[in-house]
């Protein structure tokens, strides 16, 4: 019995030994591809960031031809550069969120106090949602102390999924936000009128 139990034991011992190797040669694996996970993260956004540059400066160009320009058209174009330009700032600020994101545990996360309502807001502008879905934000909007990038990143996913997932004629989303304790818990809802 105590021959057995002796062999038991040993083959035990071996088991955890092996499955605590593999999880360790897992774990470096896991490490090695969050690694170069960020690397390409980090590289991808500085590379992004020189188009966007150009996109600014063509703006800028655009903007000084059409000087002096009046008219309809020259009211539309504006109006149009203006957007473009108002995308450019958010995909730059995007990249700059990709930068610190892929850098996160080497530098500190930017916290700041800002106001949700106007953060929000940009957010839906920048996506631009189709006329069939109206997005609303109900009560007020309150001001939190937190990393604005990734609160916009959130916001933006969660608005983008309501948007992809309301193949109705008419959908609405509603966005609202009530205090839980020290926090603030965000509710991003999306309603389908379906019509028999």
């Amino acid at each position: 019995m105590q021959r057995w139990a002796e062999s038991l034991a040993k083959v035990m011992t071996e088991d955890a030994r092996g499955a605590r190797n593999e999880l360790e040669a897992k774990l470096i694996e896991l490490e090695q591809s969050n690694n170069d996970l960020q690397k390409f993260a980090y590289v991808a956004s500085h590379d992004l960031k020189s188009p966007m540059r150009a996109v600014h400066q063509l703006a800028a160009l655009i903007e000084e031809e059409l000087e002096g320009v009046n008219g309809l058209e020259a009211t539309e174009v504006h109006k149009y550069l203006n957007q473009l330009n108002g995308r450019a700032d958010r995909m730059q600020k995007l990249l700059d969120s990709l930068i610190t994101y892929a850098t996160v545990g080497k530098n500190r996360l930017e916290l700041t106090s800002f106001e949700t309502g106007t953060c929000i807001r940009k957010v839906i502008e920048f996506i631009s949602p189709p006329s069939k879905v109206k997005i609303s934000l109900n009560g007020d909007m309150p001001r939190i102390y937190g990393e604005r990038a990734l609160f916009e990143q959130a916001i933006s996913n969660l608005i983008s999924n309501g948007i992809k997932h309301s193949d109705a004629e008419h959908s609405q989303i509603k966005i609202s936000a009530r205090p839980l304790g020290a926090f603030y818990d965000f509710s991003v809802k999306t309603m389908v009128r379906v019509f028999r």
